[in-house]
């Protein structure tokens, strides 16, 4: 039997870097800038290199000068979920996330009950801007708390 030469994982980019890389894929596309805003503000996906290394795609614009972008592949994060290690409230925000962008189906009554009350106003963010492409905020507040502009 051969030994199989595993590969380390490249080192990871300065935080930050994955957001304003998908940033840059989902540019003008309004579900898949609101799913990215929601992974971005969330904070914890972007962050675990179990799931950038597996489930996002970088890639370089053209031309080269415009820099480089990276795409959430939506499918292989759902179907990687259940060995992904995260918390109920985690995996069910990026089930609400693919499921803006990339339509997967997501049951909203196993999702929402897991969620705290920033992350869950994050979501509702995440659908106005999918829908308008602003964030809505005055939706989710009914005008009593400040607005807020996405992170993109």
């Amino acid at each position: 039997m051969t030994a199989r030469r595993v590969n380390p994982p490249p080192p990871a980019p300065p935080a930050g870097t994955y957001a304003q890389w998908l940033a840059a894929g989902a540019a003008g596309i309004l579900a898949e800038t609101a799913a990215v805003n929601l992974l971005a503000e969330h904070g914890t996906w972007l962050t675990q290199p179990a799931f950038t290394s597996r489930c996002i795609d970088v890639y370089g614009l053209i031309p080269a000068a415009a820099g480089t972008a990276a795409a959430v592949r939506w499918r292989a994060a759902i179907t990687t979920l259940p060995r992904q290690p995260a918390s109920t409230s985690e995996k069910a925000v990026l089930k609400i996330a693919a499921s803006i962008a990339a339509g997967t189906p997501v049951s909203l009554s196993d999702c929402l009950g897991s969620l705290d009350t920033a992350t869950l106003h994050a979501v509702l963010r995440a659908i106005a801007h999918a829908n308008s492409g602003y964030a809505g905020e005055e939706l989710i507040c009914n005008g009593t708390c400040p607005p807020q502009d996405p992170p993109f």
